[in-house]
């Protein structure tokens, strides 16, 4: 398996993994302090699993290493994490749409970055499809097994669509105004936010 740099400062870093790992073992710890109803702390473990794994891209990891030369364009790691979390869409959130597009919103805006200016982004979501598929996709598929999630299918010919739905927020932001103000959605969010700091400065 490739491992996926997610964090890197100096000598230190972190794999993709690791640092994911860290923020779900800061989530147990934060449910010891803070009461979670069952559906909130579904949705904040499926993004803390996810919030990261656009990282996986080409182009993150040749910019995170400092390759030479640069990628000219890409898709901000953010959003691609939301266009493998859109897969598990239809299988496992049929009947609540709503939950789905909180965990999918906090996934896709705990970073600011959100812009996508690119002709053509095809090539680099199939690649980055492949990436997962074969290098993380057991790993996600074995931390959901506590869910009876088993099965993570990616389907390339619909990940413009994947892109189109977590860019939906940003774009259609009228159409999503009860969502955005939704005290679960705020707190799903804040606290990914939280536990993404508190990995990434590897503290409790």
């Amino acid at each position: 398996m490739n491992q996926y740099i997610a964090k890197l400062s100096g000598n230190n870093q972190q794999t993709l993994q690791e640092h994911t790992e860290k923020l779900l073992e800061n989530l147990e710890i934060l449910k010891k302090y803070i009461q979670l109803d069952k559906e909130t702390e579904k949705a904040l473990y499926l993004a803390c699993l996810f919030h990261d794994i656009g990282k996986a891209s080409k182009e993150f990891q040749a910019k995170i290493t400092k390759q030479k030369p640069q990628p000219k364009q890409e898709i901000p790691h953010n959003l691609l994490s939301a266009v493998i979390f859109y897969f598990l869409r239809n299988p496992y959130f049929k009947d609540n749409k709503r939950l789905f597009e909180k965990i999918q919103y906090a996934i896709a805006y705990h970073h600011d970055r959100h812009d996508v200016d690119i002709d053509k982004p095809e090539s680099i979501l199939d690649d980055f499809a492949n990436r997962v598929e074969n290098d993380l996709k057991d790993w996600i598929l074995e931390k959901l097994k506590s869910f009876e999630i088993t099965q993570l299918n990616i389907n390339k010919e619909k990940l413009s669509i994947a892109l189109i739905s977590a860019l939906e927020f940003k774009n259609q932001s009228i159409k999503y105004k009860d969502l955005l103000k939704d005290k679960q959605t705020i707190l799903i969010k804040g606290l990914l936010h939280r536990l993404d700091h508190a990995a990434s400065a590897d503290v409790e």
